[in-house]
C-alpha cells in the first residue's frame, strides 16, 4: 500500500485555481510558483526550489507559501530580491515551507531572530519587528493578520481562510480535493453565488440552502469580487 503524502506534499490546484482562490492576477501563481521566461531570459521560481513542468500541480505547502507572500505585491519588492531573502531564510530555518509550519506564528524564539538578522541584512522590515528598548523579536501586524487565517493541526497548516476581508469561506487541505467550500459546509460558494447572479434572490438562496443571507453575500464577493450584483 502506497504510503499517503504528507499535508504540504498533496498536490491540488491548477495556477489559475491558485490566481482564482488567492483573487491574484491572472498568470501571478504560476511566476511565482514555477518561475518564467521573458525574452529570453529565465526568472526562477520564488516559491518553489526549482522550475518545474508546466503541467505539474501546486501543492498544499505551496499554495499556503504564495498565499503568504501575495501580502508583498504592494510592498514594492523586486521578486528577484525577495527570491534571495526567501532562499537565504528556508537554508537558515531548515524549512522549505516557511508558512505550512507553525514556528513563525507561535513566535519560536530561534526562528525569529533567523529572520529578523536576515531581514536586517537585506534592508527589509516584511516579517517582524523589534520591540522598542529591548531585543524581542515580533510579527508585524500585517504578518499577523496573514498567519491568523491559517488553521494549523499538530504544528501544520490544515486550511485557510484564503481572502482577508471574506471570513467563512474556507479551503482544507484534506477535504474537498482543497476547493473552497462554506465554512462548515459542503457548499460551493460558486454554487450559491451564481443563483443570486443570475437573478434569484439572497433570502430565497438562503433559504434553499439552510444559510445566513451574509453567507451568501460573502459568496458572492468571494466568488465574482466587484462584480457582485444581487438581485432587485
Amino acid at each position: 500500500m502506497a504510503q499517503e503524502l504528507p499535508l504540504v506534499e498533496r498536490r491540488l490546484y491548477t495556477y489559475p485555481e491558485v490566481d482564482r482562490i488567492l483573487d491574484l492576477t491572472a498568470g501571478t501563481a504560476q511566476r511565482w510558483i514555477n518561475g518564467y521566461d521573458r525574452r529570453g531570459r529565465a526568472y526562477e521560481p520564488v516559491v518553489r526550489a526549482e522550475s518545474e513542468a508546466l503541467d505539474s500541480l501546486v501543492n498544499w505547502g505551496e499554495f499556503i507559501e504564495t498565499y503568504y507572500l501575495s501580502r508583498f505585491r504592494d510592498e514594492g519588492i523586486p521578486l528577484r530580491r525577495l527570491r534571495r531573502i526567501l532562499a537565504d531564510i528556508r537554508e537558515r530555518t531548515e524549512s522549505h515551507y516557511l508558512f505550512s509550519d507553525d514556528r513563525i506564528l507561535h513566535a519560536d524564539p530561534e526562528t525569529l531572530e533567523v529572520v529578523w538578522r536576515i531581514q536586517e541584512e537585506y534592508g527589509v522590515d516584511v516579517f517582524m519587528v523589534v520591540q522598542t528598548g529591548q531585543l524581542r523579536f515580533e510579527l508585524d501586524e500585517m504578518a499577523k493578520k496573514r498567519l491568523r487565517r491559517i488553521s494549523y493541526e499538530e504544528g501544520i497548516a490544515h486550511a485557510l481562510r484564503p481572502r482577508m476581508d471574506i471570513d467563512h469561506v474556507l479551503v482544507y487541505a484534506d477535504r474537498f480535493f482543497g476547493k473552497p467550500k462554506i465554512e462548515d459546509t459542503g457548499i460551493s460558494p460558486g454554487a450559491v453565488a451564481r443563483l443570486v447572479y443570475n437573478g434569484t434572490p439572497v433570502t430565497d438562496v438562503a433559504e434553499l440552502y439552510g444559510l445566513a443571507p451574509s453567507l451568501i453575500r460573502e459568496a458572492g464577493r468571494f466568488t465574482y469580487g466587484d462584480r457582485w450584483v444581487e438581485a432587485a
